[in-house]
């Protein structure tokens, strides 16, 4: 015992002087001293993040872009005593890599675009973007869309038959037994309306209501009556395809053969919202009134499905799409977006609207300018990293998001920016993200909405119409606020050329009020920042896809919004000549040497946009939906929650 005893003091002894002496040589070796023979270096690995491939975006080419110099395109800001022309430069425009350790807030979303530009701790220049600029647009938009479904659900849209006029009267004069009069008196059920409920006229209720998309989602959450104009007006585009079915259109469609001035109201009612969202891909009442042939025959002879709708269900270019893609069901990793994207730039899917087609057919197409980058106006002027690209991807991914959510109760769904000069003095001077293309086909969008709906409902309804918010009434009257926006659009489309250094190009018919456009958009851009519209929660989701077999969804959403760096400076120089104490120019123009250039450094709000699927058919409302996006901080968390 005593030989064991001394044998373990012993060895903790040793132990003890072994780790003293490792110790000792450690701090020789690489101790933070003067006399330390190492130095610990801490090195944190950055990557570029992963690029999806499946999109190939490559840097444009300077030796492709050859502008000419236009000595009359004088930018209106003079640098000091200077005046500068930029006609002939042409700009790169960057997104740098974001480093999350250093910069953690450029991956943090937010749910508004004013909670986000608060994020900056080292107060850059903030250049508002596409997105931003977009998102007081879609305000407005929301706003507009339901103060028109309010007014046809009222009976008060002006010159236009509205949709419950129209209703009633069919309701009137439906033979009193038939399947036409119980669907009407179930649609009226939903609307609020004081129906006796009879068994045919609940089958008909829980027929409608057990449909996909029947629940209000978007802005029709913000009050009862939208809710009812929700599910009333998705009743109405109930599609009647089967044989059970076949008799309540035929019965309907008897009664507008019978009466044309009603047949003529329908119409009118039907062929607003074919243009006020698009065509719709089913029959309408009329088209079938009189034809006794089956309804695919019908149905072939247009281009139409064979079903039948009272109210339009809008197609678009993205639905048709997966519908002919993906018929039996989603595959697995199937991502829609990516397949969009990929035939627009193929050219296999065309954006721009047909005659007869509607303001989200002219919205979107505005939206191809963010992909499309080599045929925009201004691609002569700018070189665009694949970098750049892939953000203006991103941009379009969000942005054709929102522009459905206005939409989406319309839309159908595939279902299964005179001393001499100081060094650097001379960057670009960017006001807006220099998308300039995509704000003038935005204007030209609005400027059809407004032409629709003076023809459609008149100038003094839209005087008295104002675009309804969750919380009441937008100030400015609908025709105040189309005015405004459309005319704002435009001015940064101007605002852009000059930023740039190109000349505006207009259609021959468009009669355009530069100055006060221009204006419109400056006096905006000068406090954008405070526009309540950017306070507004911006998270949304749209359904894309139904598989009733699988019973999930899946879902298109934008889930926050976060700041991106954007550089921009100029490849070839501008030109520069001096001015005189009067403003008046005493020289001839000039290239400003390489040493006078410098580069501009911006931040941007943008979207993150996700694809997702959710268990049911039912769609999320912007409440549960917001609801999800708060439980994660970055896209990455969102995606490991709720991936596709």
């Amino acid at each position: 015992m005593k030989v064991g005893k001394w044998a373990l003091i012993a060895l903790g002894i040793f132990g003890g002087i072994a780790i003293l002496a490792a110790w000792i040589v450690y701090r020789v070796l690489f101790g933070d001293h003067p006399g330390a023979l190492f130095e610990t270096i801490e090195k944190t690995d950055v990557k570029q993040p992963p690029i999806n491939e499946a999109v190939q975006l490559v840097d444009d080419r300077l030796e492709d872009r050859m502008p000419t110099f236009d000595p009359d395109l004088i930018d209106s800001r003079p640098i000091g005593d200077w005046q500068v022309n930029i006609s002939a430069a042409i700009l790169r425009i960057d997104v740098p890599m974001i480093r999350p350790d250093r910069e953690p807030y450029l991956v943090r979303l937010r749910p508004s675009y004013a909670a986000a530009l608060s994020e900056d701790p080292r107060r850059r220049v903030i250049l508002p973007s596409a997105n931003l600029i977009d998102g007081v647009g879609k305000q407005f938009d929301d706003g507009l869309y339901a103060a028109l479904e309010l007014a046809m659900f009222r009976g008060d849209a002006g010159q236009t038959p509205a949709v419950m006029d129209v209703v009633n009267r069919l309701h009137a004069v439906v033979p009193a037994e038939s399947e036409a009069r119980a669907y009407l008196e179930a649609v009226l059920l939903l609307s609020g309306a004081s129906v006796e409920s009879t068994s045919a006229v609940e089958g008909w209720r829980r027929k409608l209501e057990a449909q996909p998309m029947s629940s209000p989602a978007g802005f029709y959450t913000w009050n009862e009556e939208l809710k009812s104009v929700w599910r009333t007006f998705r009743a109405l585009q109930y599609k009647f395809a089967s044989e059970e079915d076949e008799p309540v259109v035929r019965q309907l469609a008897e009664v507008l053969a019978a009466d044309e001035t009603l047949a003529n109201d329908y119409r009118a009612m039907f062929d607003f919202y074919n243009h006020l969202s698009n065509p719709s891909r089913a029959l309408s009442l009329v088209e079938i009134a009189g034809d006794d042939r089956p309804l695919s025959e019908i149905a072939g002879d247009s281009g139409r499905q064979g079903a039948v709708t009272c109210l339009p269900v809008s197609t678009s270019r993205e639905t048709e799409l997966f519908s002919q893609l993906f018929p039996l069901g989603l595959p697995a990793g199937a991502d829609l977006m990516t397949e969009l994207i990929k035939r627009i730039r193929s050219g296999d899917v065309d954006l721009s609207p047909h005659d007869d087609e509607g303001w989200y057919q002219h919205q979107v197409y505005a939206l191809e300018t963010l992909l499309l980058t080599d045929g925009n106006q201004e691609s002569s002027k700018l070189v665009l990293t694949a970098a750049y690209k892939r953000r203006l991807l991103e941009a379009f991914k969000a942005l054709v998001t929102k522009r459905r959510e206005t939409h989406m109760r319309s839309l159908d769904v595939a279902t299964a920016e005179s001393a001499a000069l100081m060094e650097g003095e001379v960057h670009p001077r960017l006001r807006l993200e220099p998308t300039a293309s995509f704000y003038l086909r935005t204007a030209r969008a609005y400027d059809f909405i407004q032409t629709l709906l003076v023809a459609t409902i008149g100038n003094e309804k839209l005087s008295e119409l104002h675009g309804v918010t969750a919380d009441g009434e937008r100030t400015l009257s609908l025709g105040e606020e189309l005015e405004t926006l459309k005319l704002r659009y435009y001015g940064f489309y101007l605002v852009t050329c000059e930023d740039i250094g190109m000349r505006p190009e207009f259609a021959a018919d468009e009669m355009i009020d530069t100055d006060a456009a221009m204006a419109a958009a400056l006096e905006w851009l000068d406090g954008f920042a405070v526009d309540p519209d950017l306070a507004v929660d911006t998270r949304v989701c749209v359904p894309i896809y139904i598989d009733p077999l699988k019973n999930e969804t899946r879902y298109w959403g934008t889930i926050g919004i976060r700041l991106v760096k954007l550089d921009a400076r100029y490849l070839t120089p501008p030109s520069v000549r001096p001015l005189d104490e009067n403003g008046q120019p005493t020289g001839e123009w000039q290239e400003a040497e390489r040493y006078l250039l410098s580069e501009s450094e911006y931040l941007i709000a943008v979207d993150e946009f996700a694809e997702f699927t959710m268990p049911g058919v039912q769609v999320l409302t912007r409440e549960a939906f917001r609801e999800l996006c708060t439980q994660v901080q970055t896209k990455e968390d969102f995606l490991l929650k709720h991936g596709g």
